[in-house]
């Protein structure tokens, strides 16, 4: 398998006098199965004087939740190192609420599925809320992906959800743009 690599570039004009910008990283299961993955993804934040503190992984609900036991002491190691983990996707998975209270995750991911017709579905309006009373329960943050109406941010928002992203706030844009976009801020 080949080297980790996070090519991670610190552009001082972009963030300068500003909050650093964090990194997310979606992980995977076989990324995770290697040994040397966590080895090589330190030796990487060591040789880009990148902290740790700074970077997310982030690993679907299913990987998570059903793998065996090297998985979650991978992600433990990355935690120790000061790196936060992120559940994906949470909801759409085969969910075990035993496995996720042992897993050192600080943060669960709504899907997006349930957040695209939560205002006219009062089910998927009670999935999402009632993983934003868990993820809070567990003191853990909780982030809505798919955003895209005024009125999903609100009832979020009023449920207590932490974090909200989708196109609501933006559509995927080349890296020029956002270079560009963060200078003005």
């Amino acid at each position: 398998m080949p080297r980790v690599t996070l090519g991670i570039s610190r552009n001082p004009q972009v963030t300068s006098g500003r909050t650093p910008l964090n990194l997310a990283i979606n992980v995977s299961v076989r990324q995770l199965s290697n040994l040397a993955f966590v080895d090589d993804v330190l030796e990487s934040l060591n040789a880009e004087s990148f902290p740790a503190t700074r970077l997310h992984f982030e690993i679907t609900e299913t990987a998570a939740l059903s793998e065996g036991i090297l998985i979650g002491d991978q992600l433990r190691r990355l935690k120790k190192a000061g790196a936060s983990i992120a559940i994906d996707d949470f909801g759409v998975g085969y969910s075990s609420l035993s496995r996720l209270r042992q897993m050192p995750v600080d943060m669960l991911k709504i899907d997006a599925s349930f957040i695209r017709d939560m205002i006219e579905d009062p089910d998927d309006a009670a999935i999402a809320n009632a993983v934003v009373s868990l993820g809070r329960a567990l003191n853990m943050r909780v982030v809505a992906e798919g955003v895209e109406r005024l009125d999903q941010q609100k009832a979020l928002a009023s449920w207590g959800c932490d974090l909200m992203q989708g196109y609501l706030y933006s559509r995927p844009v080349p890296i020029d743009e956002l270079t560009e976009w963060l200078r003005q801020f």
